[in-house]
């Protein structure tokens, strides 16, 4: 967090534009979600809370990564060669295995809360005369 936080201050990357404040708020969100969740995941540690905690930290790193392309607090004009369109690729592309990713944890979380779910009846119980429905 404290380098996220200083990363204008201190002045180490020319191609970041001061509008990366504008996406701060968010990565600082993100950040501290994972340190939470990670720190809760260490003490209380089933299957179903690791898949939520995936998911959830996924849709929050998918927020940061579309904020970051909204407001695109980045300046290639220095270089020889224009990364703009290389970055935004690349940025779409991360937006595109996150999603998947968190497709994918609920998908796990589902799968890991329901069959603990109270089941029904069946249909093709046996009867107590032996016969079925």
């Amino acid at each position: 967090l404290v380098m996220v936080n200083n990363v204008l201050a201190w002045d180490w990357f020319e191609w970041i534009t001061d509008d990366f404040e504008l996406v701060l708020p968010y990565m600082n969100v993100s950040l501290s979600a994972a340190i939470l969740m990670n720190a809760v995941f260490m003490v209380y540690d089933a299957t179903w809370f690791k898949s939520l905690d995936d998911a959830l930290l996924a849709a929050l790193s998918l927020i940061v990564i579309v904020r970051t392309y909204q407001v695109f607090p980045f300046d290639f004009s220095s270089y020889a060669l224009d990364l703009t369109a290389i970055v935004r690729v690349v940025l779409i592309f991360t937006m595109a295995c996150v999603t998947i990713g968190l497709f994918a944890n609920v998908i796990k979380l589902i799968g890991g809360v329901v069959p603990n779910l109270p089941s029904t009846q069946r249909r093709d119980k046996e009867m107590p005369s032996g016969q079925r429905e």
